[in-house]
């Protein structure tokens, strides 16, 4: 990035500065927050600003509510409380994206960006409104860095603009694990759709010596004659695939890159509700059978195919996680790769939810905020948000 990080520039200190952060946390319909991760890793560039005589205005999106119809959960107004305590110390909560009379406190937190049209539009007048409220700009908010909306592309073009610590860390990590990563290097993927990870799938063939590929993605694999056909049942899968996997299967050959499917024995139930976990082999699944998770023999398999990396990227949940019962695969793997000998990178989104939920965030090398981020940028592509600070 071309663009000063914060950290080496004198230019921000003494002053008052707007921070996009990424504040997109679980709220209950009461109005708790749920998970804190995203707003912790937030503090660290919020303190360092501080320190240098700097006031804050923050600025953040939550959701994805009709603008100017804001419900109790998908207010910022329940960040405050969080903010607060994990800072020690007072900040003022404003739902006025207008008003920039000065505050009592160092620190203001705006209402939900979201609840204004001209963000998601980039509009030009709106991100002069959000100007007003500092006189330099600091981008942290990887978890948004894909979008190109007010907050991350149009307002850089109008202030002094820096990356901060959140976004410096997340975009050199996942730049420097692709590029230079330690070998052997293995790649986790999950997920539903072929088509949705098609890019990170050619990338890691490419560059990866292992392939993992789980969740509902695993079913249109091993349905497919390329890689066995085999009968899947009731599982959710993508017809219309035949050639792009035939395509994958001739990269794999040509790249020497090791493929592992839930190929042994799997996890079904007669719905995703089911609640009874039930193992067999891959080639008796029922005709109303759902493909859930692998089974314990493919866990195993996974595991030993593992055991020898020491890099591994893993994006995506391998089993239906929602349902607990289908959620020993993905367990039993984090718990392995919280103990293994490499640098384990945890992509955003469903994964990193569910290694904070499990309590084993801090034993993995990185785990990024950002899930649509990290999957553009972990498929070669340009950040927006990045690409603006360049500019």
């Amino acid at each position: 990035m071309n663009a000063d990080t914060m950290q080496n520039c004198q230019d921000v200190q003494n002053s008052t500065v707007l921070v996009r952060v990424d504040f997109n946390v679980p709220i209950s319909s009461e109005g708790k927050v749920l998970d804190d991760f995203r707003i912790k890793a937030a503090i660290p560039t919020i303190q360092q600003l501080l320190e240098h005589n700097n006031s804050l205005a923050l600025i953040a999106h939550l959701g994805r509510p009709t603008p100017g119809q804001l419900a109790d959960n998908e207010s910022l107004r329940s960040v405050k409380d969080v903010l607060e305590d994990l800072l020690s110390e007072k900040v003022e909560f404003r739902t006025d994206i207008s008003d920039n009379s000065p505050s009592a406190q160092r620190i203001i937190l705006y209402e939900n960006l979201r609840n204004w049209s001209g963000e998601a539009d980039n509009d030009v007048e709106f991100a002069k409104q959000l100007a007003k409220l500092g006189e330099v700009f600091v981008q942290d908010a990887f978890g948004v860095a894909h979008r190109k909306v007010a907050s991350t592309d149009a307002i850089a073009k109008l202030l002094p603009s820096y990356r901060g610590l959140l976004l410096e860390k997340e975009v050199t990590t996942l730049t420097q694990v692709i590029d230079d990563p330690a070998t052997p290097f293995a790649a986790i993927i999950g997920g539903a759709k072929i088509a949705d990870k098609i890019d990170m799938i050619e990338r890691f063939i490419a560059k990866a010596d292992l392939l993992v590929v789980g969740g509902a993605m695993a079913n249109t694999f091993l349905q497919d004659s390329s890689f066995g056909g085999l009968e899947i049942g009731a599982s959710v899968f993508e017809e219309g695939e035949e050639s792009t996997l035939a395509a994958i299967k001739k990269r794999l050959s040509k790249q020497k890159t090791q493929l592992v499917l839930p190929d042994q024995d799997v996890a079904v139930g007669i719905g995703v509700n089911d609640t009874h976990r039930r193992e067999v082999a891959v080639n008796h699944v029922a005709h109303n059978d759902l493909i859930l998770d692998f089974g314990h023999r493919s866990i195993e398999k996974t595991k030993q195919r593992l055991a020898t990396a020491k890099t591994v990227i893993w994006n995506g949940p391998l089993g239906y996680i929602e349902n607990p019962a289908y959620a020993k695969g993905s367990i039993e793997v984090a718990q392995f790769l919280a103990n293994l000998d490499a640098e384990v990178i945890v992509g955003g989104g469903d994964t990193a939810e569910f290694v904070n939920n499990a309590g084993l965030a801090h034993k993995f090398s990185h785990v990024s905020t950002g899930g649509g981020a990290s999957l553009e940028l972990l498929s070669g592509k340009k950040l927006p948000a990045v690409e603006a600070l360049r500019q």
